[in-house]
């Protein structure tokens, strides 16, 4: 009897249909469908490049298509490829490329689309697992679908999204082994050494994960320290000895990129707020809060300061530092900051929304009939004012084009010229150059480091 009443309970919920989620969900679906298919658009014209340093790692990308260690001083003393970002991705495109004998254009916008939807479905899991909330996995995935963009656009061919890929992996890791209590910090050390291979500042957000460590799990923070420094040790020498330029570019180039301004970093702080108000405004009275439980009610700290928050706090200066660099408005804080924005969001969001809230117990039980109402101004709220953003830059007509006439007009000057004559000056053509075996000056990259 006891049985049977308890499975009616359970079949009674299971009908129960809860307007703020269903709402949410459609909102979050409709929103991802939209950026999609603008971005698709992009994506289909793989030839045409997005960004001015893009064609840099497509050069190399290509070399290593090749079986070509772009690493190496070239033998009849021209100029290498410059790239100051990771061997990882590149290596990865050209690799798959020689593989399947795709171009490296194809390959490495499918394996973009691929790095970006992952993250966006790790995320998603990583927030239903610990808070039990569809409609906040929704919330999460999208708004990291649009910390993929670079310079508020379109993101382009970059390490980006590997880089951010794997650091969401390592959160979902983080997420999982709190929740089941199981630790894995030498798969987590892994994932910290590819990033620094990917992109080398991602390597920073392994501080957060080592201060939540040492805070509550010592053993395992040892664990995680010692295999990160015995992979680094490993991995240095060999990387400097099969790629000699490599640590080279990497590392001494980055000082030659565009001037330093400290104030320039702290007018995306503030323009971040205009993309993501709701996010920022939440967490903002979150971590109020908590700071008002720590030191005015003596509350003890184990029991306010999570993983979101540890890492948001160690992220935040490590931000500011880099996006003082002149150039890369919001990367940074797109890739490092967001990330750790969105779940200390799905953490204030999901206790704000418990139901031991009593202003909102009736919307959660489904009893308030404004409910839908109230799901689409939050969904409004949090998503609308990051679609403009990221409608407005991505292709038009006339710019595809105009990117054809010009392509035709160099397949009219290769025919009439041998193209090992030819010599490109400037990086716009460098898709052009790199597919048509055309020598050029730029790839993308040495104008914007000698600036």
């Amino acid at each position: 009897m006891i049985f049977s009443v308890v499975n009616k309970e359970v079949k009674m919920k299971k009908k129960e249909i809860n307007k703020n989620t269903i709402v949410i969900c459609i909102f979050c679906m409709i929103y991802f469908l939209v950026c999609l298919i603008l971005e698709i658009r992009c994506w289909i014209h793989v030839d045409i490049p997005k960004e001015l340093r893009e064609g840099s790692m497509m050069a190399v990308a290509h070399e290593f298509a090749l079986g070509k260690n772009p690493y190496l001083m070239p033998e009849d003393g021209s100029m290498p490829t410059f790239y100051m970002y990771g061997f990882l991705s590149p290596m990865i495109t050209g690799e798959l490329s020689r593989i399947t004998g795709a171009s490296v254009y194809i390959i490495a916008t499918v394996c973009y689309a691929l790095y970006k939807i992952s993250a966006c479905i790790l995320i998603a899991l990583g927030v239903y697992k610990k808070y039990k909330r569809s409609e906040l996995a929704f919330l999460s995935a999208c708004l990291l679908y649009t910390c993929f963009w670079r310079y508020v656009v379109y993101g382009g061919i970059f390490p980006d999204a590997l880089g951010l890929c794997l650091s969401i992996l390592l959160y979902y890791l983080m997420i999982s082994s709190i929740e089941n209590k199981k630790y894995h910090p030498i798969l987590m050390a892994l994932i910290v050494t590819l990033l620094f291979y990917t992109k080398v500042y991602f390597v920073f957000i392994f501080i957060g994960t080592a201060l939540f460590l040492f805070m509550y799990k010592k053993k395992e923070c040892i664990k995680f320290i010692l295999a990160g420094a015995i992979l680094c040790i490993v991995t240095i020498p060999i990387i400097n000895r099969l790629f000699p330029l490599y640590f080279t570019e990497s590392v001494l180039f980055m000082s030659g990129s565009p001037g330093y301004n400290i104030l320039y970093s702290f007018k995306q702080l503030v323009a971040l707020e205009k993309y993501f108000p709701v996010p920022i405004l939440v967490i903002a009275g979150y971590l109020v809060y908590k700071a008002k439980l720590l030191v005015k009610e003596k509350v003890s700290y184990d029991s306010v300061i999570s993983f979101p928050i540890i890492i948001f706090l160690s992220v935040l200066p490590v931000n500011i530092y880099f996006g003082g660099n002149d150039g890369t408005w919001l990367t940074y804080y797109l890739q490092l900051l967001m990330p750790t924005v969105i779940l200390l969001f799905a953490e204030a969001y999901d206790y704000v929304m418990s139901d031991n809230k009593v202003l909102v117990k009736q919307f959660i039980k489904g009893k308030n009939k404004w409910q839908a109402v109230v799901s689409s101004i939050i969904c409004l709220s949090i998503l609308c004012p990051m679609l403009p953003y990221s409608i407005s830059l991505y292709f038009k007509n006339s710019q595809v084009v105009e990117w054809s006439e010009l392509y035709k007009e160099m397949d009219r000057i290769r025919e009439s010229n041998d193209s090992d004559q030819l010599l490109v000056l400037g990086s716009d053509l460098s898709f052009y150059c790199t597919a048509n075996d055309i020598d050029t000056l730029d790839d993308g990259e040495c104008i914007y480091i000698s600036q």
